[in-house]
């Protein structure tokens, strides 16, 4: 008797809320959209996914996943299978997202850039790992999925994370060496970091795209081509040095031209 009832209590438990923009949405624009989505040249059937309004008019009916087509469709075993046979099935997972969504109201939410800035209370997490309000957040899903936090890094790790995030290359050896001997080692270079960031270092990742391997023909764009080092560039940028940084950046451009580069990539982009 008491496990039935405890059964009972189990199945009745509400499931966690589905957010539209982060749980739902990915799934739709993977799967559905293309045939049926905003743009008109693909659609079929005149069926919309991706507004609620004409989504509640024939495919979902909120509340009820059982009753809706859509749930139907995509956990069907014929030919009426969505999407068709020459795409992947949902996975259960997705399935599930799907039908938890609905039975839950099907309610749409914008993404959250576009929502309005909110003052949530951090959760009241009582674990040392916690340091600033931040981590409550952090410390709260963690544990909501089973998982627990990382070991904490040493500092040469987070002072590369932090030169790759604000300067776009890692930091040198002579600037790890003290962190071996100073406690305020980091705190010095990460701030030395950060200035870099604020004079330019914004538009090194950019640079660092540039890395090319031309499909097997040989050409590659590593930043260091004949005796112009890629890296003495981004560096000269990062230091305020622009009239420096640009006559390389001509002398890099020259030696490339020089080297056929502009042949090779016409053959690999056809232009």
């Amino acid at each position: 008797m008491l496990l039935c009832t405890f059964l009972v209590l189990l199945s009745s438990t509400p499931s966690e809320a589905i957010d539209f923009a982060r749980d739902v949405q990915p799934i739709l624009a993977s799967n559905c959209y293309l045939c049926h989505g905003p743009d008109p040249s693909s659609r079929e059937a005149g069926l919309r996914l991706d507004l609620r309004s004409e989504a509640l008019a024939s495919a979902i009916v909120a509340g009820r996943a059982d009753q809706s087509e859509l749930i139907q469709r995509i956990t069907a075993h014929d030919e009426d299978r969505m999407p068709p046979d020459d795409r992947p099935a949902l996975s259960h997972d997705e399935i599930e997202v799907l039908r938890n969504w609905i039975d839950q109201g099907a309610n749409w939410s914008e993404h959250w850039c576009w929502r309005p800035l909110a003052d949530p209370h951090p959760p009241n997490m009582q674990q040392a790992w916690c340091r600033d309000p931040i981590d409550g957040f952090v410390l709260s899903r963690l544990e909501s999925v089973g998982l627990e936090p990382a070991p904490e890094a040493d500092r040469a790790t987070l002072l590369r994370r932090l030169n790759y995030d604000l300067v776009g290359l890692p930091p040198t050896a002579e600037e790890l060496a003290p962190l071996n001997h100073s406690r305020t080692a980091y705190c010095v270079l990460a701030e030395r970091a950060v200035n870099r960031h604020l004079q330019g270092g914004c538009q090194v990742p950019i640079a660092c795209f540039a890395e090319l391997n031309a499909e097997g023909t040989g050409l590659y764009m590593r930043g260091l081509v004949g005796s112009v080092d890629g890296r003495t560039i981004l560096r000269a940028d990062i230091e305020g040095q622009v009239q420096y940084a640009e006559q390389l950046g001509v002398q890099l451009a020259e030696q490339l031209l020089a080297q056929g580069a502009r042949d090779i990539l016409a053959e690999v982009y056809g232009s």
